[in-house]
């Protein structure tokens, strides 16, 4: 297994070919990437064991473009995540916590946006228990938005859950993650989605914020 940093390794731009060889099953082996692309990069997706076989088909562990210029932090009340889906009310969706110029880029859900809203990786986030701090033993997660459709009744949004983050770390660590607040409250206390020009796995590893072990090779 993988050590929880990403590591940059001098300045060279190419990226080396890596061959690897492995026996047995139930394995997991990911390459490694001299330096992080800041506009793609591919990133590994477990399968979907907490979801019922039923739906589980559709979320096959594989390979994923992201774009980590931008991340999304949806905050939803009551949500515990477990399902492949959630909805957002149309009022709270990229209009809270979310820079100017990124509300009237993707103000309209339209298909070109959705596609380049579903490249930027997420934090999943139910509200925290207290002002400014979550309960013991609350579960945040980060992974990858797969699905955004406007309905009559909200926003849908399908995702895929790729490792868990204790939710006090993201307290702790907001100023890193461009989380709005003070002490005693913050963005993680109201249901929104948001969208922060903050490089997540940056982030994440400027806190320390352990993500590991489905991690990022080069694009």
């Amino acid at each position: 297994m993988m050590g929880k940093d990403l590591t940059p390794v001098g300045n060279s731009s190419a990226v080396a070919q890596v061959q690897v060889h492995q026996g047995g099953e139930n394995n997991l082996q990911i390459a490694h990437a001299d330096q992080v692309n800041p506009t793609q990069v591919q990133v590994y997706v477990p399968g979907a064991r907490h979801l019922p076989s039923s739906t589980r088909a559709g979320h096959q562990a594989g390979m994923r473009p992201m774009d980590p210029s931008h991340y999304h932090l949806f905050v939803i009340g009551g949500e515990d995540f477990d399902s492949d889906r959630f909805m957002v009310d149309p009022t709270r969706a990229l209009t809270e916590y979310t820079d100017a110029t990124l509300k009237e880029q993707f103000a309209r859900l339209e298909p070109d946006m959705i596609n380049q809203l579903k490249l930027f990786p997420a934090i999943f986030a139910s509200e925290n228990a207290l002002y400014g701090q979550a309960a013991d033993g609350q579960t945040a997660y980060w992974g990858a938005v797969t699905d955004i459709r406007v309905q009559d009744n909200g926003i849908r949004i399908g995702f895929h859950i790729i490792h868990p983050i204790p939710q006090n770390l993201l307290n702790e660590n907001a100023t890193y993650l461009g989380i709005n607040g003070y002490r005693f409250v913050n963005e993680l206390n109201r249901t929104h989605w948001a969208l922060k020009r903050v490089n997540l796995f940056e982030a994440f590893q400027d806190a320390g914020i352990p993500y590991q072990p489905y991690i990022i090779m080069g694009s």
